[in-house]
């Protein structure tokens, strides 16, 4: 079944897709690709992307009570909508599990599907993460 973004698609909507929290150990993240790139960070910033060397003591800051959202594309964990500073700081801590919401994005076009995914992410950045409470 084929499921559509339209012109009356309300954030609610978009927010109801959203699954419940839940806990699952970070290799079964090994899918996504910012994972699996940082997998193995032995925790040096100068291991780290320029960009996340500029953000370590954010990463070192991040607040894992909030956890991180993902796609979930034909069954898989797929895009990290938001949490990336958290996947490092639970990678630095050396903490195996993670706090995850998916948000199911089969049946849905690919258009519709990056929409979904940047207004998500826009959602928690302007909320502080507070956006389903």
């Amino acid at each position: 079944m084929s499921k559509y973004i339209t012109k009356e698609t309300t954030i609610k909507d978009v927010l109801n897709i959203i699954k419940e929290p839940k806990e699952i150990k970070l290799i079964d993240l090994k899918n996504n690709v910012f994972v699996r790139k940082y997998i193995t960070w032995d925790g040096d910033k100068n291991n780290l992307s320029l960009h996340y060397k500029s953000r370590f003591e954010k990463i070192k800051e991040a607040n894992l009570k909030y956890p991180i959202i993902i796609t979930l594309k034909n069954k898989k964990y797929d895009r990290l909508i938001d949490g990336h500073h958290r996947i490092l700081k639970t990678i630095l801590n050396k903490i195996p599990t993670v706090k995850i919401r998916t948000v199911n994005l089969d049946g849905y076009s690919d258009d519709d599907a990056r929409l979904i995914t940047v207004l998500i992410n826009a959602l928690y950045k302007n909320t502080n993460h507070n956006i389903l409470k």
